[in-house]
């Protein structure tokens, strides 16, 4: 013999809360996922064509003004 948890009626209002809840905690998610891929393609299309192989291996040189950042890889 089943039993319900909630008493009659409550059992669809929940489920609709729930429903709406979890509706609203995925939209958030999404929203905060693509707010760091614009981000990240930001960075990436804005730095692509600063980064060369030139940069990557060589040291900093000037007072840590200037070089390529090799050790702090």
């Amino acid at each position: 013999m089943k039993q319900d948890v909630f008493p009659a009626g409550q059992g669809a209002r929940k489920r609709r809360s729930q429903w709406l809840a979890f509706g609203i905690f995925k939209l958030l998610s999404y929203s905060i996922v693509l707010i760091l891929f614009a981000i990240l393609g930001f960075i990436i299309y804005k730095g692509a064509g600063v980064i060369s192989w030139e940069f990557l291996t060589t040291a900093p040189s000037d007072g840590m003004t200037g070089g390529g950042i090799w050790p702090a890889l």
